[in-house]
């Protein structure tokens, strides 16, 4: 299996943007293309909001209690990235995922971000069973990989099933994902350094409500890694 993975790896692929035929040395996209995929210059380190320049905290993150501690978000929910996670999770389209990953470790890597355990984002089981995967937990698969470090999809689950954010206003998406998670297993929590991976960031709300849960199991903390972000207003 491993000897196939290996031939399969250096098949020519077709790049994602270009469309030119060749093997890259990222699968799917060759170099210049993956340098010129638009990414937010700076932002707000805790929640990953762009800001005109980098800040610790935005002022929504002062005036508020938050659970994560930093946020790695590379890109914005715009093209060609807003494209290819639609494809990713609409359309089961995996073609984009080598490059959305790597982008989501490169942004690890230049903050220096050490972890001990990967968490992705859990989806209600109708949507997993309806849909066949959890695009998060691809995501964070993949990261794995990349980083050396576990993943362990069984500590978060889903408490309810929450209706499509897509047509919700903010705070109407804030009151649907309330009280969506909980901790099934805190096992290996303690003291544990977590990378929490999700696809796309909308409200802030959704991901400190999964990582409150996590530090209720006793985490030391919890990075976010996500593709993209929605664009929203600088809060410094």
């Amino acid at each position: 299996m491993h000897l196939l993975e290996n031939i399969f790896n250096y098949l020519p692929t077709q790049c994602l943007r270009c469309k030119c035929m060749q093997t890259f040395p990222l699968r799917n996209i060759c170099n210049p293309c993956f340098a010129e995929i638009p990414r937010i210059l700076s932002s707000c380190r805790m929640c990953g909001i762009p800001t005109s320049m980098p800040v610790p905290a935005c002022g929504k993150c002062l005036n508020s209690k938050g659970f994560i501690t930093q946020s790695c978000i590379p890109c914005l929910y715009a093209p060609p990235v807003d494209v290819w996670l639609r494809a990713l999770k609409d359309n089961r389209s995996f073609q984009a995922l080598p490059v959305l990953s790597q982008l989501v470790f490169e942004s690890l890597q230049h903050e220096k971000i050490s972890i001990d355990l990967i968490v992705p984002m859990p989806i209600h089981r109708t949507r997993r069973l309806t849909r066949g995967y959890n695009q998060a937990e691809l995501l964070a698969n993949m990261l794995s990989t990349l980083s050396g470090k576990p993943v362990n999809r069984k500590i978060l689950t889903r408490s309810r099933k929450v209706k499509s954010q897509r047509s919700l206003s903010r705070s109407a998406r804030i009151q649907n994902q309330r009280n969506s998670f909980r901790l099934i297993n805190a096992d290996g929590l303690r003291g544990k350094k977590i990378l929490l991976v999700d696809d796309i960031v909308t409200t802030d709300s959704t991901v400190n409500q999964a990582a409150a849960e996590l530090i209720s199991g006793d985490a030391k903390n919890v990075i976010l890694a996500a593709v993209a972000r929605t664009e929203g207003h600088s809060r410094i």
